[in-house]
């Protein structure tokens, strides 16, 4: 209504299907056009009823009738990067003991120098996720080629309205996937500290130190061909000297 570059998210039972308002909103929203994402979180009953014993058909199909496509969150993708998020260990445990959450433990997230659209990514990106594997080199030495789509619990769209579910998703909003992590250890990790926890399980202690002032990192996304998709995030660990 007001022009503005931002998505509304309305969250409701499977109960309220039945109801005329849920018919009434959707026919305008459609007929108008506007940027609404609906997302019905279905426990199967409404109140005290079975959804079975109480409604015909699919909350999806329903919204499909009125032109009103089941994904629409994932329209609003303008681009994609990499990102690179730190947590510094020895600060997060004392920090989370005092109750004020992450924070010092919790530096600025770093993002790769180039941004694509879903269209110049091709096939690799689906609509929800981008199936290409992730390089991660620590010091000259891989640490892992994990597949950023193959175990991708939550795609995009599903980040998107429940990131909206609390707050405005105005335009040039970054919404972070999480760590990159397959079921496949073979391909490695990563995250150091995904790493430490696996040689934890399976020698009794992890063998992986975390990063110390000095050492690398460097994460980077190829296609097919080799070709550098969104240029390399490259990062040395340095001390912080506070502005005095």
């Amino acid at each position: 209504m007001k022009g503005e570059k931002r998505i509304s998210v309305a969250f409701f039972g499977d109960g309220a299907l039945n109801e005329g308002l849920f018919y009434e909103t959707a026919n305008m929203a459609s007929l108008w056009k506007l940027p609404l994402v609906y997302v019905m979180e279905n426990n199967h009953y409404g109140e005290y009823t079975a959804t079975s014993r109480s409604t015909a058909g699919s909350g999806p199909a329903r919204a499909e009738a009125m032109g009103i496509p089941a994904k629409k969150a994932g329209e609003y993708i303008r681009l994609l990067l990499l990102a690179n998020d730190v947590s510094l260990r020895n600060l997060a445990q004392a920090e989370i003991a005092k109750g004020f959450g992450f924070f010092q433990s919790k530096p600025c997230s770093a993002f790769s120098p180039v941004a694509l659209t879903p269209d110049e990514l091709g096939p690799a990106w689906d609509g929800g996720k981008l199936n290409l594997p992730l390089l991660v080199e620590v010091n000259g030495e891989v640490l892992g080629r994990p597949n950023a789509g193959a175990d991708m619990t939550f795609e995009f769209p599903r980040l998107i309205a429940y990131a909206a579910r609390t707050r405005p998703l105005a335009t040039g909003t970054i919404v972070g996937s999480g760590t990159v992590s397959n079921a496949d250890q073979l391909v490695g990790t990563a995250c150091i500290a995904e790493k430490r926890a696996l040689e934890t399980i399976a020698g009794g202690e992890p063998a992986t130190p975390f990063l110390k002032f000095g050492d690398r990192v460097r994460i980077e996304m190829l296609d097919a061909e080799g070709n550098s998709l969104f240029g390399a995030i490259e990062q040395q660990v340095a001390r912080y000297t506070p502005p005095k």
